[in-house]
């Protein structure tokens, strides 16, 4: 596992983990963990080169972990509509079968 980061300003957090997430999109993972009785939620976002965490523990920091889930998912959505030609991370293109 990569050096560990917390990153203890939003804002910092927030273009660190896109720019994680854009720089390699298909080995980057966003996890998020609850725990109940302290009503605290750790945002870790890592490419398992780099991780970076951010501890959350109030409703307007949960508010914030959905804009980045959703950030995070929007760019990976377009990343692989912009992709669909074949060509990913560890993959080769289907060889077609020529048809008589």
């Amino acid at each position: 596992m990569g050096k560990t980061s917390y990153v203890k300003d939003w804002d910092k957090f927030f273009d660190a983990g896109i720019d994680l997430i854009i720089s390699n999109p298909f080995k980057t993972r966003v996890q998020v963990k609850y725990k109940n009785p302290a009503a605290l939620a750790i945002l870790k976002i890592t490419d398992d080169k780099k991780v970076l965490m951010h501890k959350c523990d109030n409703e307007e920091d949960f508010k914030k972990i959905e804009a980045l889930i959703k950030a995070a998912t929007q760019i990976l959505t377009n990343y692989e509509q912009s992709d669909a030609g074949g060509k990913k991370e560890g993959g080769a293109k289907k060889k077609s079968k020529k048809r008589a």
